[in-house]
């Protein structure tokens, strides 16, 4: 299982403490950065993967063996 993440390219508020939170429970994660200063968070890529344009964003990713 794979978690991807995505969040403003420096993590603060929310996304920092999901970040650490991350960290510490050593949870395997993947940073996928969002231009919240160019509204990358508006576009229809990123509506696909949370609706509102809310940041962050957590994807469940599960791999079959």
């Amino acid at each position: 299982m794979v978690l991807k993440l995505y969040g403003a390219s420096r993590a603060a508020g929310a996304g920092l403490a999901v970040v650490i939170t991350l960290v510490e429970k050593q949870i395997p994660f993947e940073m996928v950065a969002v231009d919240l200063v160019n509204n990358a968070h508006k576009a229809p890529e990123y509506l696909a993967v949370h609706p509102f344009g809310q940041v962050p964003a957590i994807v469940r990713i599960i791999l079959w063996p």
